[in-house]
């Protein structure tokens, strides 16, 4: 007792203390619940350069400038009250990560809400309404509620307001439009399951785009392709390219690409790739019309070459119809069958029997 050191020769009570500062805390949660490790001195350079560049920028400017973003009035406060889970536009839908991954199904489904809901648009509607009713009581009571606590009568000891919001943007919370992801375990883009394709299509939609994880050096395209004439179709543009050159500090480099979504339905993607070579296609979407550039873009020149899914890539709730979430177009039962193999080459004749003896 009485303060000495911890167990294993470790750091004292005392230490401990000393060291959990406001600066230490805020360094930790960028490394360790975020992978932004060094935003800290990012941000400190950056107050510097906001300040003229005179005079260095001590720690307390550096937490104040974290801290005040999320308070009433703060960029990071009033751009979490701007936005929004879902969004429709047209016939394209806008999600941070995506509608599915290997976790799950996050399309139709609402913290809190019993079942799927089958139209995009009403989903949209109730995600985004929940979130709102999250920020909201995040607003009232930011902070740890204490045990004889009563400012939210809906918190409960040891949480604070937005809980479940919190919840739905980490691994192990529920399918979530944050964390999802259209990639197969080895990184490359999935295919999205055609009843994926047409729950979409029921409300309109034609084209998803994400971002969330990096991917290639320009915006990555993932055609669906239609199972019959007329039959619906999906584009998925993966827009996050923050890791286009990893040898440049800022892991970008030259690279920068921007998306357009025109009046007519169709996107333009232009920009440039590290290497400042120039790309500039456009996506024809749903609407039809005259070929454009970008008609062989994120199309699949053949069946990848990989077995069925293992039970873990399924989707593991049997009331969704999204258990062909993983499955890759070559084990698609309406595929042709593979060719069969020749017959064996006939055995070769006996040899001649010997000469009878002398």
């Amino acid at each position: 007792g009485g303060g000495g050191g911890g167990g294993g020769g470790g750091p004292s009570r005392e230490e401990l203390l000393a060291r959990n500062t406001l600066a230490n805390r805020i360094r930790w949660m960028l490394r360790e619940t975020m992978g932004a490790d060094g935003e800290f001195e990012r941000r400190r350079a950056e107050l510097q350069l906001l300040g003229g560049g005179g005079g260095g920028v001590g720690d307390d400017a550096v937490c104040e400038s974290f801290v005040s973003s999320v308070r009433p009035g703060g960029f990071m406060h009033d751009l979490l009250h701007e936005g929004q889970l879902a969004a429709i536009h047209g016939g394209n839908l806008l999600v941070h990560g995506g509608v599915s991954s290997a976790d799950g199904v996050a399309l139709g489904r609402v913290p809190g809400r019993e079942g799927r809901v089958v139209s995009v648009v009403e989903w949209a509607e109730l995600l985004n309404s929940w979130y709102r009713q999250q920020l909201g009581e995040w607003t009232a009571s930011p902070c740890w509620v204490s045990d004889d606590s009563s400012a939210v009568p809906r918190a409960v000891p040891g949480s604070r307001g937005g809980a479940a919001l919190l919840d739905y943007c980490v691994p192990s919370g529920p399918p979530s439009v944050v964390l999802g992801r259209h990639l197969l375990k080895s990184g490359m883009p999935e295919p999205p399951p055609p009843s994926l394709v047409q729950s979409l299509a029921a409300s309109g939609i034609h084209r998803l785009l994400v971002g969330h994880t990096p991917h290639g050096n320009c915006p990555t395209v993932i055609k669906s392709e239609a199972a019959s004439e007329g039959a619906p179709s999906l584009e998925i543009l993966m827009c996050d390219t923050s890791c286009s050159d990893m040898r440049t500090p800022d892991n970008r480099g030259a690279a920068v690409s921007e998306v357009q979504l025109l009046p007519d339905g169709s996107a333009r993607v232009h920009g440039r790739l590290e290497d400042s070579s120039r790309l500039d296609y456009t996506l024809q979407g749903a609407g039809g019309g005259a070929p454009t550039d970008g008609d062989l873009v994120g199309r699949s020149c053949a069946p990848p070459p990989s077995p069925l899914p293992s039970p873990r890539h399924r989707h593991s709730d049997s009331s969704s119809d999204y258990s062909d979430l993983s499955l890759p177009r070559s084990a698609d039962p309406s595929a042709p069958p593979p060719p069969k193999p020749p017959p064996p080459p006939p055995p070769p004749p006996p040899p001649p029997p010997p000469p009878p003896p002398p």
